[in-house]
């Protein structure tokens, strides 16, 4: 049994470091929680059309929580291109703690 043992951490030692292992490591996929999870399925229920992004209209549509000068405020504190869509990436980026700014109408 020892022996078995005793072969079995030398086979280990020699494939942690033949760089098989390490290439290994490298290549992990990111973690995926349920928080991503559940923003991809709110932006994919905006994205009715499937273009891959969501324009304000869409936006303000499926945002029901807050008042309109307050949604649009949030869609252009998201929208970081500043090109009038949001990709996924920019829809599930993590919010700055500062509430955006409503604009006085």
């Amino acid at each position: 049994m020892k022996l078995v043992k005793m072969l079995l951490l030398a086979a280990a030692f020699s494939f942690a470091f033949s760089g098989i292992g390490l290439a290994q490591d490298q290549a992990k996929p990111a973690k995926v929680t349920k928080t991503m999870l559940r923003c991809e399925a709110k932006f994919k229920a905006m994205d009715k059309d499937g273009k891959g992004y969501i324009t304000l209209d869409e936006f303000i549509a499926g945002c029901k929580r807050c008042n309109k000068a307050k949604r649009e405020a949030s869609f252009n504190e998201k929208n970081l291109k500043g090109d009038g869509k949001l990709t996924l990436d920019e829809f599930c980026a993590k919010k700055s703690r500062a509430k955006p700014k409503v604009k006085a109408q």
